[in-house]
Order: C-alpha cells, then sequence, then structure tokens
C-alpha cells in the first residue's frame, strides 16, 4: 500500500520529533516528549483573501516601534486608498496610537482594534 502525502509529512514529523528529544537529552540532560498536532485548529470561518488589511499584534509599549509603523502606514495611504490596518494588542500606548492616527489624518483607514488583555 503505497503512503499518502500526509503519511510522508507525518513519517518526517516524527523523525525530527525523535532527533529533538534525543537533543534534549544529549545536551540538556532533559527527559522530555514533544508533541506536535499541526491541524488542532479548525476555523469554520475563513478570510477573504481579497481583503486588503495590514495587520499589526503587538504589545502597546515605547520598544515595539509604534511610532514607525503609524508614519510607514501614513506614506503607504499617500499611495494607497483601499487598504486598512489592524492593530490588536495590549499596553498603556493604545490612546496615544489614536491620537497619533488623528493626527495623522488616518484614523479612518484604522479598524477599531481590540486593545485589552490578550
Amino acid at each position: 500500500m503505497e503512503k499518502t502525502l500526509w503519511q510522508i509529512y507525518d513519517d518526517a514529523q516524527l523523525a525530527e520529533l525523535d532527533t529533538l528529544t534525543a537533543d534534549y537529552k544529549k545536551f540538556l540532560d532533559i527527559d522530555t516528549e514533544v508533541k506536535i498536532n499541526p491541524r488542532s485548529f479548525v476555523s469554520e470561518r475563513k478570510c477573504d483573501p481579497k481583503s486588503k488589511r495590514f495587520l499589526m499584534a503587538t504589545r502597546f509599549v515605547y520598544a515595539k516601534g509604534l511610532d514607525l509603523m503609524m508614519e510607514s502606514f501614513e506614506e503607504f495611504c499617500k499611495q494607497d486608498d483601499e487598504w486598512q490596518l489592524d492593530i490588536i494588542g495590549a499596553g498603556d500606548l493604545w490612546n496615544q496610537i489614536v491620537a497619533d492616527a488623528k493626527r495623522r489624518g488616518i484614523e479612518d483607514r484604522m479598524a477599531d482594534g481590540y486593545h485589552g488583555s490578550l
């Protein structure tokens, strides 16, 4: 009986996991079992591949360079009028991001993203 493509993929994944488990033991002296389940989540809702949306998922903190992202999106908006920006995350700078978008005149291009505990 010939193997299907998925069976060949699964065999390769198992061989890789065996090597990974052996490496944990050899280099870290840790007995471990690694499991992989690449198909553990199936969504009934599918994305629209024609939608024109940027997604940024981040913490709203200074170190993430959100000012540079807003500046870049502002420049992009000068060349294109269809794309939207979705931002999800948590942190103290959400109100500053919204204010920056208004100052740059791009607030109508930002979706009301999720901002709270992730």
